[in-house]
């Protein structure tokens, strides 16, 4: 489940539990293969899986935002659920890094 909302209470991101037709609708891969898979918690159905990413940094899934959910100085929250299904060696955790795009603080 992948969910944001803006101050005003209007959903920014679409098909966010992906339970669309197709589950995949409105998601796009970025250099890796996009499939839709049972999610793995019991909290959601559905889940969306990258594979075969080929930039550690800048592979994955993305969505385009809609602008009208967009408003000039307002606060907005991005929320995922993740796992991690075949961690490189040494990996044990994930964290969220916004400096990697452009502009991200």
């Amino acid at each position: 489940e992948i969910l944001a909302f803006s101050e005003i209470d209007k959903p920014c991101i679409l098909n966010g539990e992906f339970d669309e037709r197709p589950p995949s609708l409105n998601w796009y891969s970025v250099l890796a293969d996009l499939s839709v898979t049972d999610g793995v918690s019991g909290k959601h159905s559905r889940a969306i899986k990258a594979e075969h990413r080929e930039n550690a940094k800048r592979s994955g899934i993305w969505q385009n935002i809609r602008p009208d959910c967009l408003q000039p100085h307002q606060w907005y929250e991005v929320t995922a659920d993740y796992y991690l299904d075949k961690p490189n060696k040494g990996i044990t955790n994930f964290r969220c890094d916004t400096t990697i795009m452009e502009g991200g603080r």
